[in-house]
């Protein structure tokens, strides 16, 4: 560097290389509404000349990778500043939505001679939505054991969830229900040593400001089987007939140990619900005064003693009367039958006899020929003036005059009608 009178001489200008950047860029968020249009900003770091960065922007979801954010992004801007520095920055416009909640989202500045830097916020969208509730946990427990179930509501702001049982109007309230609740929107339903008479469905339900939704699950206790009221045994027209009910979870069977030969008995088994069934089962009667019932499923068996009941008609009773009534219509049935088959039998004879008579007279009249004396003719003009009996008594003469001798000439046979 040399003096002057007019001033300073300065030597050639260095160039001055900076290899590592420290500096982020500056990104500004506003605050996020769902469905409201937002702008993000981005602003490159150092306030100096030169070329223009590349300014990009990357979304990244939880647990996903980087992916180039979709929207309205402004091509950068460069203002200049005083000094002949510059500001350069690039701008980020779009519609915030509940799914975006949570996630990042970077802003990333690359200078010549591959130079970068970046930075990265979450964004926190301030929505308002709810999703349907989600129940977790067995729904099929042992008696005796304890149920376990949590209902879960993801939404903004949380929601109000509670448990109901189907049937009940009111949250479940007993000694061993607990409900605990917590302000992130779940709710779980704990019940100590169940029994049976908890199956069923319970309803969870999650209140979001003006949005109610529910969710449906559908308890089953096991337990064992266990008898329900039944008739005892009875003996009719000896067949030998029992029924036998058994209700339990799983749906048991029913088994008879005492019928031992299955061609000699008949069983019907219905199921009358998904944990009552009943067996009916008839037998050709034999000397039982009790008959085992045996009801069994995946948690045990239980067994019963049916009592046998003999019914014998009385007098008295409905259907002795309708038997009786039944035998005398059948005799008076069988009664009529032998008349009209008596009847039939004594018209045919008589028929059969009279075509005999008829036929035997016929045959005697073509065979009867009797001798009678020449007769002479009586001419044509004569008239008839005798009447019946004058006849007759001249067919008598005849008949004596035949009787008498005469020549064989002057006689000749006459066939006589």
């Amino acid at each position: 560097m040399n003096s002057a009178e007019s001033g300073f001489t300065f030597s050639p200008k260095a160039t001055v290389s900076v290899k590592g950047l420290t500096q982020k860029p500056t990104v500004m968020i506003p605050p996020l509404t769902e469905g409201q249009q937002t702008t993000l900003s981005c602003t490159a770091p150092g306030l100096c000349s030169g070329s223009d960065p590349k300014i990009t922007w990357t979304w990244r979801g939880a647990g996903e990778k980087d992916s180039h954010v979709t929207g309205n992004i402004t091509a950068v801007k460069t203002e200049n500043l005083p000094a002949v520095t510059q500001r350069h920055s690039s701008t980020f416009t779009f519609d915030p939505s509940a799914e975006q909640h949570g996630t990042n989202v970077t802003c990333k500045v690359s200078f010549t001679n591959n130079i970068t830097t970046e930075e990265t916020v979450t964004l926190n969208v301030n929505v308002n939505y709810v999703k349907k509730p989600v129940i977790t946990g067995m729904t099929t427990v042992k008696e005796g054991d304890a149920l376990n179930l949590t209902c879960s509501v993801e939404s903004s702001p949380p929601s109000v969830v509670t448990w109901t049982k189907l049937d009940s109007n009111k949250n479940l309230q007993s000694e061993n229900v607990i409900v605990l609740q917590n302000d992130s929107g779940s709710a779980t339903l704990v019940i100590l040593n169940v029994t049976a008479e908890y199956s069923g469905q319970y309803i969870c339900t999650a209140e979001h400001q003006i949005t109610t939704l529910t969710t449906p699950a559908e308890v089953n206790v096991k337990f064992l089987p266990k008898f329900l009221s039944s008739p005892p045994c009875e003996v009719q027209s000896e067949v030998l007939t029992c029924v036998c009910i058994s209700e339990g979870f799983p749906l048991p069977t029913i088994t008879w140990p005492m019928l031992e030969i299955p061609s000699e008995y008949s069983v019907i088994t219905n199921q009358s619900s998904h944990t009552v069934i009943n067996s009916t089962v008839s037998v050709k009667r034999r000397n039982y005064t009790t008959v085992e019932c045996v009801s069994s499923n995946e948690i045990g068996k239980a067994k019963k003693n049916l009592t046998v009941r003999i019914n014998e008609l009385k007098q008295g009773d409905p259907l002795y009367a309708f038997l009786i009534t039944f035998i005398q219509l059948q005799a008076i049935i069988t009664f009529v039958i032998g008349i009209l088959l008596s009847a039939t039998i004594c018209c045919l004879a008589v028929k059969c006899c009279r075509n005999k008579r008829k036929k035997s007279g016929n045959m005697a009249e073509a065979l009867e020929m009797v001798p009678t004396q020449a007769v002479p003719l009586i001419d044509a003009g004569q008239g008839v003036e005798n009447d019946g009996t004058h006849g007759q008594e001249e067919s008598e003469e005849g008949a004596q005059a035949a009787g008498q001798s005469a020549p064989d000439g002057d006689v000749e046979p006459r066939e006589v009608e």
